[in-house]
């Protein structure tokens, strides 16, 4: 499970630069919930190791469930937005 901080201001989305094995690509900060973490931890955490904000979650926005049909991988992500 994943979750995302889904960062909007003045019609701005904070995204982070990621660089791939052959490719460059922009994704919302966020990452992996920890065995014991909660949603709202690991937003508060990635968005913190990614960007040196530290916010705090205010609601769920977007839920976003699929499989990565190369791996056959199952995926829950949760977009938060911060404040």
């Amino acid at each position: 499970m994943r979750a995302v901080g889904l960062a909007i201001e003045s019609d701005s989305v904070l995204l982070i630069k990621h660089k791939g094995d052959s490719d460059e690509f922009w994704i919302p900060p966020g990452g992996g919930v920890e065995d014991s973490g909660t949603f709202e931890e690991c937003v508060i955490r990635e968005m913190r190791e990614e960007t040196g904000l530290v916010p705090t979650v205010d609601r769920l926005v977007y839920p976003k469930e699929f499989t990565q049909t190369v791996t056959d991988i199952h995926h829950l992500a949760l977009f938060l937005e911060p404040k």
